[in-house]
């Protein structure tokens, strides 16, 4: 498992379990890596807010820029 932080800088969207998808705001975040899975992590207000998607979104996102990895140095710090 991989942990670092990251900055969504662009439109992302996530899934809520019964209502329409929600955005993610604009800020910092933390990311988790899993097996078969990724996690992020964010602070909306005064509540703590999480979701998970498959490796290939995350991939997307990091790809358009949408979210980007803050220190790229804590990828080489497994957790």
């Amino acid at each position: 498992m991989l942990v670092f932080d990251a900055l969504v800088r662009g439109r992302v969207m996530y899934e809520v379990a019964d209502g329409p998808p929600e955005r993610i705001p604009m800020g910092r975040c933390r990311v988790e890596t899993h097996e078969g899975f990724v996690s992020l992590t964010w602070t909306d207000k005064e509540w703590t807010r999480s979701t998970t998607m498959s490796p290939a979104r995350f991939a997307e996102w990091l790809g358009t820029g949408a979210v980007v990895v803050v220190n790229a140095a804590q990828l080489a710090t497994h957790r």
